[in-house]
Parts: structure tokens; sequence; C-alpha cells
């Protein structure tokens, strides 16, 4: 249900002045002209095969043919490889991709596309790659789209976990580590059902991840995450530690410096807790960090960015509906935090097309 409209107002107020900013643009949809797929209706309520294949292939479609102004996957006019991906169902389809962007992001392609392997391939250009016996090329499509990405961790923050379960071993496959832990830095933050809690332990076990990061995530395992108390313990620990560092710092610019590495990761997480609708408890612990807001103006405003862009953040949910709150913690999240963040307004104004809320 949609918060009631806003009585009439002489001046705005600090929430709609938040809330004002600018939506992202939204993605260009571009033609498929180079992608080999046919697609055709199910005129059966009884999906068969080929209508599960029909609806896989609608939404490869989807994937193929959307995509940001600038944004160079899939891209047939300027690419100088022809990659074509086949799975053990029959599904098969074309697509265009670079050699550098490959090359500089997976291992596997780094051997597939070396100037050895180039240097044969002179008359036939682009370079023609086939990748046969995909389990799953949806997601083997969703991975490579990954590496033409500047904010990974951003991009995986809507899917679900066994989306990003998908990516993470088509990643560990072909060597893609910036994919990996992207996935294991969501694996760990985002809250898994019960359900998934079996399928997360046995693809870890599977692929051998501990030395990558992996051990963050399998702590989490077979503890009971239903009621939201983990996630909740989560945000606790990672508040405590950026208190721990504001208050313990003295001085020291490379402890502070921690500060924004941490806030960040916090705005992270709350990006994926208001997605899920599950960020009540963090604004909860928020407004209660009376000790942390106290010591931020004591910090040079560089490293204070992403502490008040959390600020920032909770604002703006609470002025969209996004999050729902008692008047109660509204009011404790003014009393702490509106001082502090008032401070830094007036330049954050000025960053706004770089802060993104």
């Amino acid at each position: 249900m949609s918060p009631p409209p806003d009585k009439p107002r002489s001046s705005p107020t600090l929430f709609e002045m938040m809330a004002s900013e600018p939506e992202m643009q939204p993605r260009t949809q571009i033609p498929i002209n180079n992608a080999n797929i046919n697609v055709r209706s199910s005129q059966n309520s009884q999906l068969s095969v080929q209508d599960k294949q029909t609806l896989i292939m609608q939404r490869i479609a989807d994937i193929l043919g959307n995509r940001s102004p600038g944004n160079q996957f899939n891209d047939a006019s300027t690419s100088d490889v022809k990659l074509t991906l086949s799975s053990k169902d029959g599904i098969s389809l074309s697509m265009s991709v670079h050699r550098q962007i490959l090359v500089a992001h997976s291992r596997f392609f780094a051997v597939k596309l070396s100037d050895r392997w180039a240097k044969q391939q002179r008359s036939s250009v682009p370079y023609v790659v086939e990748i046969a016996d995909c389990d799953d090329v949806e997601v083997y499509i969703e991975t490579l789209r990954l590496m033409y990405c500047k904010d990974l961790r951003r991009k995986l923050m809507k899917e679900d976990v066994s989306k990003v379960l998908g990516i993470l071993k088509v990643s560990a496959a072909i060597g893609f580590d910036a994919g990996v832990l992207s996935c294991l830095e969501y694996l760990e933050a985002a809250p898994w059902a019960e359900d998934e809690e079996e399928k997360v332990a046995s693809l870890l076990s599977e692929l051998r991840l501990e030395g990558v990061g992996a051990g963050e995530v399998l702590k989490r395992v077979s503890v009971e995450v239903t009621n939201g108390t983990e996630e909740s313990r989560d945000n606790d620990e990672v508040l405590l530690k950026l208190l721990h560092v504001v208050l313990d710092a003295e001085g020291d610019l490379e402890d502070i410096g921690q500060i924004a590495r941490q806030a960040d990761n916090l705005h992270w997480i709350l990006d994926i807790l208001i997605d899920r609708q599950i960020a009540e408890d963090f604004l909860k612990t928020w407004a209660s960090q009376s000790e942390l807001s106290d010591a931020h103006s004591k910090i040079p405003a560089v490293y204070r960015y992403e502490v008040s862009r959390v600020t920032a953040r909770l604002f703006v949910g609470i002025g969209k509906g996004q999050l729902l709150a008692s008047k109660e913690v509204r009011c404790s999240l003014l009393q702490t935090w509106l001082v502090p963040f008032y401070d830094d307004f007036g330049w954050m104004r000025h960053l706004k097309a770089l802060i993104d809320i």
C-alpha cells in the first residue's frame, strides 16, 4: 500500500530534497540481430520440453537485448569474438563479445584466446569460439555480462540466491576471480531461506573455495536465519567494527580510512535489505549509534562520505516509503543523525551524481 500523499508545504523537507534525486537512466532496448535465437509461443498449459526451451530463449533474448547505454556487451559493431554456447538439452546460440575483456577477466578465456591461438585464426575475424555442453546457457551468459560491469556487487544485489549460486559455479569454472569474490560477498550478506542453506553448503564444498573468501560464508551454514536474527547480528558486528575504528583511530589516517571501507560494505548490505524489505532492524540499529554520531564531526570529511551516505539512504528510504518505521524509530534516527548529516548535506548535494541515492 502506498503511503498517503503529503500535505502541501511552503518549502520542501529534508526527506523531500534528498528523495528528489534523479532516478537512474532506464536501460535501452537493443534489437537483437546477431544472436541465433528462435522463439515460439507456448500453446499448452502443460509445458513441454520445447515450451520450456522457448521460455529460456525468451529470457536469454532479454538478457542479450537489454544493456545500458555505452555498454559493449553483445555489441556486434565493436566485438572481435563470436562466441557460440550450446547446452546438453539442445539450446544453442551465438553472441558477440570482446577478446580483451574476456582475457582480462577469465583465466580460461586467457588460454582459449591466447596470442598463439589468435594468430592461427587470422583468416577468420571475428574469432570463433565454441563452448559445448553448458549446464545452463542462461547463467553462463549472465556471468559473461558481469565482466562488462563496473560494480559487480550492485549488479548481483537484486538476484536471488539460486541465480548467484549458478553464477558462482560458472565463475569458478572459467577462472573469473572477480565474479567469484562478488558472489561470495553477496552470499555472506544476503538473507537465505532454509532450503537454500543446503544448496550453498553443497556448492561451496564442491568448489573448495575456502582460500578465496568462502570461509565467512561457510560460517553461516547451519545457523538459523528464518527469523531475521542472523541479519541483525551481522549488521551489528559490522557496525561495532566501524564504531571501534572511529573511537580508537586517534588521528591515524590509515585507521580512519577503514571507516569508508566498512561503511561502503554497510551501504551495500543496506541496499540488499531494503530491496528484500527487511531493513527495519538495520534502521533501529543505525538510529541507536549515538557514539558514532558524536564522533562524526571529528573525522575528516573525506572519510565521512560513506557514513553520511548510509544515513542519506535511510532518509531517502523513509521518504519514498521503502522503509516503514514507527514514529519512535523515526524520531530516534533524527535525534541521532540529523545534526551530523546536516553538516555534510551541502557538499553531498554537490556530489549527488556520485552518491547514487
